[in-house]
């Protein structure tokens, strides 16, 4: 549903961004992507125990999938590079 890229930041702070390509589709359905991944980080990021910074690189799959497995191959993502608390 998305890729996420990371790199461990000096700042002391958990930094993050979305994006979404033309190839998702027109501006309604980037707005949706977009929208959908921000609101996966902002009820996930106490989650999160380290200073990162984080791009999310929408897939056109994230438009029409169901929440659930969303959040769950989030929490999939967070685990895999090691930064879940």
């Amino acid at each position: 549903y998305f890729i996420l890229v990371y790199l461990p930041n000096e700042s002391g702070h958990l930094r993050f961004a979305a994006i979404a390509s033309k190839k998702i589709g027109n501006a309604v359905k980037r707005n949706r992507a977009k929208r959908r991944i921000r609101a996966l980080f902002r009820r996930n990021k106490h989650l999160i125990n380290a200073a990162v910074d984080m791009i999310f690189i929408s897939k056109q799959s994230i438009v029409t999938a169901p929440w659930p497995f969303l959040e769950h191959e989030f929490i999939k993502a967070i685990k895999s590079i090691g930064f879940l608390k």
